[in-house]
């Protein structure tokens, strides 16, 4: 017997992505950066993370790039 899908109800939007809670993301986001760390290309590791930890692939891009602007921003003022 095959397995069916069933209809989202009327009024309610299907969504294939997984939920993210601030403590996965945040643990997804150590190990995203520690497999760049180790030599990963950024593609693979975001897509190896994603994964494994079942965490919002969007999600995970957004907090990588939002943490490379905290870092980037203090140095990437000109001297006074």
């Amino acid at each position: 017997m095959k397995h069916q899908l069933s209809q989202p109800k009327a009024g309610r939007k299907c969504s294939a992505k997984p939920r993210t809670s601030a403590a996965q993301l945040e643990a997804a986001l150590k190990a995203l950066n520690s497999l760049i760390e180790c030599g990963h290309e950024y593609p693979d590791a975001h897509t190896k993370v994603a994964l494994t930890r079942g965490v919002d692939g969007d999600a995970l891009t957004a907090a990588y790039d939002a943490q490379g602007a905290r870092r980037c921003g203090r140095w990437a003022r000109a001297p006074s």
